[in-house]
């Protein structure tokens, strides 16, 4: 089974349950993160990383990512996924933190 298939069969009932409220909506696979996009033009890269979904509150605060992988996906699959979350996450702290933080 394919990740696209896996993610509608199984998972997007799921996390549209869990992730949708009034604040907040979930962006499915596609989606250039906004993090990754700032991140891009900084380092000249010609384009930003694409997570399977992302989480937003507000209009354009990304907070939750996501990387959905079939049961049956190889280890160097996975573990490329979550240094990818990683990095999406990482991306995510520094943009909260400068719209909303408190440096002294």
């Amino acid at each position: 089974m394919d990740e696209d298939t896996f993610v509608h069969r199984y998972c997007h009932s799921i996390l549209e349950e869990i992730f949708s409220t009034a604040n907040c909506k979930i962006v499915w696979a596609n989606g250039e993160s906004s993090t990754s996009k700032e991140r891009r033009k900084s380092d000249d890269n010609k384009h930003g990383r694409k997570p399977d979904f992302r989480e937003l509150f507000g209009e354009e605060n990304e907070f939750i990512f996501g990387e959905i992988k079939p049961p049956r996906a190889p280890n160097n699959v996975i573990n490329h996924a979550l240094v990818k979350l990683g990095i999406f996450m990482k991306g995510s702290l520094d943009s909260l933190h400068k719209k909303f933080g408190y440096s002294p």
